[in-house]
């Protein structure tokens, strides 16, 4: 438990290895007179906290990037209508933020290397900032990335439909009528977690490739 708050939520875990994973989310007061956002790091043995300055901000998002070992969070402070998103970078546990305005910010990940979305705009992640890889501005794209490479992989589009990109068409999959939380992709198949827009249930989405 974090000192001085009651109860501290993990909304989200990525890790490089069983022995170097991480949780982030917020820790909050019973009486309602503050929260701030946190960071825990599994070494192997146990849990810590990843001593931060203490804001009132949700960290919803994270992922651990391979190529740099930096750990990319997004944040949210949800404390007046427009404030901004944030992402951030943590470098050998020094938080930097690389990004803070109005869009729409996720995470993702694939072969090892962590992918930036800011509404329509995917970016690759990189220690100096971030680069553009793919501009989906004008399609149905509704961002979230999961896949198996940068020509195979699959998105949340608009109108609740789970979509795909083979590298030339983005096309709707599967219409979800639903959010989607996470996926996972294996070689063969792909699993999506999602919660129903119309009542309160959750289900899992299974695909699989033809002839697999």
């Amino acid at each position: 438990m974090l000192d001085g708050y009651d109860a501290t939520i993990i909304q989200s875990m990525h890790g490089l290895n069983e022995n170097e994973i991480y949780g982030v989310g917020f820790a909050d007061k019973y009486d309602g007179s503050g929260f701030t956002r946190v960071i825990m790091k599994y070494n192997g043995v146990d849990w810590r906290f990843i001593d931060i300055p203490e804001l009132e901000e949700y960290f919803a998002m994270v992922v651990a990037d391979e190529k740099t070992r930096d750990v990319l969070i997004v944040g949210y402070w949800l404390t007046i209508p427009g404030d901004p998103r944030h992402v951030y970078s943590l470098q050998n546990d020094t938080l930097k933020e690389i990004y803070s305005g109005p869009a729409r910010a996720s995470l993702g990940s694939m072969n090892g290397r962590t992918y930036v979305v800011l509404d329509q705009k995917i970016f690759y992640y990189k220690q100096n900032g971030l680069e553009l890889f793919k501009d989906f501005t004008g399609t149905e794209y509704g961002g979230r990335i999961w896949g198996r490479s940068e020509t195979d992989f699959f998105t949340v589009n608009d109108g609740w439909n789970f979509g795909h990109y083979n590298g030339k068409d983005l096309i709707n999959s599967y219409k979800l009528n639903a959010t989607i939380g996470q996926a996972v992709v294996f070689e063969s198949e792909v699993f999506a977690f999602g919660t129903d827009i119309n009542m309160p249930r959750d289900f899992i989405l299974r695909g699989k490739l033809k002839n697999k």
